[in-house]
């Protein structure tokens, strides 16, 4: 199965390329580079879990990161980008749904930043 395509069945992904989303191509983290593998994140609070997740998407080639917790995996995520995130639902503290809850406030404030610039622009029309 290609890997741009919905497993529930729907639509396929939409690629934008890095002029229509401002970015540019990063080889870790843009699956859709030749070659590039991908930064995937993995989040269960039971090592076991995270341990047979390892086995199964290991052969995928791409970069496998583990966290132990929501808390654990928001902070990865400030450091590095991820291509997907599997979220275990039931963990102690903050759960997987709030953790995904977090993660999209975060995805949406950082694009919502890149719409509003830190100050005005000059245009020709206030010379």
């Amino acid at each position: 199965m290609p890997y741009n395509r919905r497993v529930d069945g729907g639509r396929p992904a939409r690629r934008s390329s890095p002029r229509a989303t401002g970015r540019r191509g990063n080889m870790a983290t843009d699956p859709t580079t030749p070659g590039a593998k991908a930064n995937i994140l993995l989040v269960d609070d039971r090592p076991a879990n995270l341990l047979a997740l390892e086995a199964i998407l290991d052969d995928l080639g791409h970069n496998l990161v583990k966290a132990a917790s929501g808390e654990e995996a928001l902070r990865l995520l400030h450091g590095q980008e991820f291509a997907a995130v599997l979220l275990d639902v039931q963990m102690p503290g903050m759960d997987g749904f709030e953790t995904a809850k977090l993660i999209r406030r975060r995805e949406q404030a950082r694009h919502t930043a890149d719409h509003f610039p830190d100050r005005p622009t000059r245009t020709t029309a206030s010379r």
